[in-house]
């Protein structure tokens, strides 16, 4: 074993020879002793027996990066002269090649047993060096990401208390990121590069106090620039999706300190930000958190006033947005699901159902949008709409019309939603206004106001027409809404009778059962308690933790006796009755 480590010692030394000659012998050497299975596992232990005399896989690191300078030294110097040979550039990419291969295999194989802190001066010396930064900082990046994203190599950065923050090696990590993206080196992966700015704020944050920079405006402006910028990635790319993460990190972190920055940055980008959204894309739950923090920092607690606490860096833009925010990524959403379901015959509701992350989203722009003052016109936008399989051709993109641009989004068109004829196979097409409805109602009351009669004479139509026991079920959770909002209407004896109906058939489901016992324990007489209690001594109901619920409600809001009287005037079920069908189901 000791003649091994004396090998690589010996070849490590020959690195840094002055000879070209000599060094290219050795750097094929190492490559050699680095396969060697005997070799890499004494290296290993060298930092745990720590003899100081023994070398070491940081030796090995600083004669390979050493080796790496000399040699690009030399490549530099060849370049300046005069006459070069005819298969000198090729000469050079093949060396380049090797240089890199071979502290890139060093850096990695090394990589649990490396003063990582010297580590990443060095590759940020490289990012920095004109040539190394032109040939090599593609490696220099991914190596990066490794490192800013790996616990134990984040664990050894520097963290300087100047205040400068010169020594903080987060900070620098920082602005060299910011000098690739304004004058990005040739061939540079953007996917890369953006994966470490994201990183950067994310990790850099949680592991050192980084306000000082990222409060510079010139951080926000990065930002900004690579959620703008069509050279950095696509729309429909992963970069971008990364350059959405990167700003949702900025906004968790300086969002409350920043709040003007935040909402300026919204404001600008929002709109680029939608194209990146895609409804059958995996992974685009960023661009749903980039739009929920603009919502947050522009209406925190759902205001809409400035002067009780809303923010608006041009009120007017944001209006705009808003309503961008509601068609391209709410409306457009819900009729892709609508015509993808519609194609392949699917009848089951969660196909049909929004995520709850993006229902949120979308009752609090319909709610910001109800009370916005004015009806701000949209520019020009476009959503790409992905195609299923079986079609043909390139995507197609959703234009607005004038007529979208100006339609009026509140309670009003989600009823005119709700009310379009549907045939027997797609009823469930109506679910996803339904959960915007049911949000509404729940969060945000006063928007229905005015409006109650109009909703119940709606919401009974659905619950009496459709056949769709999801519909349905919906229904009533909408009904549940407006009942503990105190809303009075005729239309409750039909809800009522419809959900003991549904009820006796097990149908009710946790929505259905959350509004009958709402609705008994208003005591508004329009669902007698022994008309619930007879569907249960009939033996109808199947025990399940819905039905349960319902019935230690009825015994604890309206006790039964241990005998009653038989009939109908007079009747109810008894204790015995109700005993009987739990000692049955039981068994």
């Amino acid at each position: 074993m000791g003649d091994l480590l004396e090998q690589v010692k010996t070849t490590c030394c020959q690195l840094d020879d002055n000879k070209v000659t000599v060094r290219k012998k050795a750097e094929e050497q190492l490559n050699y002793l680095l396969n060697n299975g005997n070799l890499l596992a004494r290296l290993n232990s060298v930092p745990k027996e720590g003899s100081g005399r023994e070398w070491s896989w940081q030796d090995v690191y600083k004669s390979t990066f050493s080796y790496l300078k000399k040699e690009v030294d030399k490549i530099v110097e060849d370049m300046n002269k005069e006459k070069q040979a005819k298969t000198a550039v090729a000469m050079r990419d093949n060396k380049k090649r090797i240089m890199i291969g071979l502290f890139k295999q060093v850096v990695r194989k090394a990589r649990k047993h490396l003063n990582w802190s010297s580590v990443l001066t060095d590759l940020l010396l490289m990012l920095e060096q004109p040539y190394m930064r032109m040939s090599f900082s593609e490696d220099v990046v991914r190596l990066l990401v490794e490192a800013v994203t790996t616990p134990t190599i984040r664990a050894m950065l520097k963290v300087g208390p100047d205040r400068r923050m010169e020594s903080n090696q987060w900070v620098r990590i920082l602005h060299s990121v910011a000098g690739l993206f304004s004058d990005p080196p040739p061939g540079l992966d953007s996917l890369v590069l953006c994966q470490l700015l994201h990183q950067t704020i994310k990790q850099g944050s949680q592991d050192t106090c980084m306000q000082g920079v990222l409060v510079r405006q010139e951080t926000w402006k990065l930002v900004r620039g690579v959620l703008l910028s069509e050279k950095v990635a696509r729309p429909d790319s992963e970069a971008k999706l990364e350059c959405v993460r990167a700003a949702n990190c900025l906004m968790w972190r300086m969002g409350l300190d920043c709040r003007g920055k935040a909402i300026m940055l919204g404001e600008d980008t929002v709109q680029a930000v939608i194209r990146v959204w895609g409804d059958k894309r995996e992974k685009t739950e960023a661009v749903l958190e980039f739009l929920h923090l603009q919502m947050v920092l522009h209406h925190p607690g759902g205001s809409s006033d400035p002067d009780c606490g809303a923010l608006y860096q041009d009120r007017g833009v944001w209006v705009r947005q808003l309503r961008r925010i509601f068609q391209n990524i709410v409306e457009t959403t819900i009729r892709n699901k609508i015509r993808y379901c519609k194609q392949k015959n699917s009848r089951l509701a969660q196909d049909y159902e929004l995520s709850s992350e993006l229902v949120e989203l979308g009752v609090s722009v319909v709610y910001q949008l109800v009370r916005s003052p004015g009806q701000e016109q949209i520019g020009d936008v476009t959503q790409i709409v992905q195609l299923d399989e079986t079609q043909q051709g390139p995507a197609k993109k959703r234009r607005l019309s004038s007529d979208q641009e100006n339609q009026v989004v509140g309670l009003d068109f989600l009823l005119r939603e709700l009310q379009v004829p549907v045939d027997s196979g797609s009823q469930e097409s109506q679910i996803p206004w339904l959960q915007l409805v049911a949000g509404l109602v729940s969060k945000y009351p006063e928007v229905v106001r005015g409006g109650e009669d109009t909703l119940m004479r709606v919401l009974t139509g659905l619950l009496q027409s459709s056949r769709s026991l999801a519909v349905r079920r919906l229904v009533l959770d909408v009904c549940r809404g407006l009942l503990v909002m105190g809303v009075v209407s005729q239309e409750w004896e039909v809800v009522g009778r419809s959900a003991v109906t549904m009820l006796s058939s097990n149908q009710l489901g946790r929505e259905g059962h959350r509004f009958v016992r709402t609705l008994l324990g208003l005591r508004l007489g329009m669902v007698k308690p022994d008309d619930v209690y007879m569907v249960y001594s009939n033996r109808m109901v199947k025990p399940c933790k819905d039905s349960m619920e319902t019935l230690v409600y009825l015994l604890d809001q309206f006790p039964v006796k241990d005998s009653v009287r038989e009939g109908r005037g007079g009747g109810g079920v008894s204790r015995r009755q109700l005993l009987t069908w739990l000692s049955q189901e039981s068994e």
